[in-house]
């Protein structure tokens, strides 16, 4: 039974890799949440994936970052606003339908709400707990 568990974990982070990677390239899909999802997956299933992600030049500095005090670049904030408002732009362009476009506008407005909560550097994350303020929403 725990073959079978770390099979499905490990196909798992394989697929959340792809995604990644896909993320990487296309606008409108994160890299960041599927990176640290295959690197959860990876740690349930096979250390040398698990360390492949760690020490990747990419994925490596958010995943630290993340583990250390949920930090989310502020870059990374300013990259997935951007690439949020170019989807929006190319749906409506593409598509023009109203209820979709107000629907995602909602959608991205609450992730956005969700990450400007998330300190944008190590920095940040170390005032925040020396003052004894919340990391992110419940820490």
């Amino acid at each position: 039974m725990e073959r079978i568990k770390k099979a499905l974990w490990f196909i798992a982070g394989l697929l959340f890799l792809g995604l990644a990677y896909i993320g990487l390239i296309v606008p409108g899909i994160p890299w960041s949440t599927p990176s640290l999802c295959a690197t959860y997956c990876f740690a349930r299933s096979n250390k040398r994936f698990h360390d492949y992600m760690i020490n990747h030049k990419i994925f490596g500095p958010f995943i630290a970052n993340w583990k250390e005090g949920s930090v989310f670049p502020t870059y990374a904030k300013w990259a997935m606003f951007g690439s949020m408002d170019i989807s929006l732009i190319l749906i409506w362009w593409r598509t023009e339908n109203v209820p979709l476009v107000i629907g995602l506008s909602v959608f991205f407005a609450l992730i956005i709400l969700w990450a400007s909560r998330l300190p944008g550097s190590r920095e940040e994350a170390e005032r925040r707990k020396a003052a004894g303020e919340k990391i992110g929403w419940f820490k």
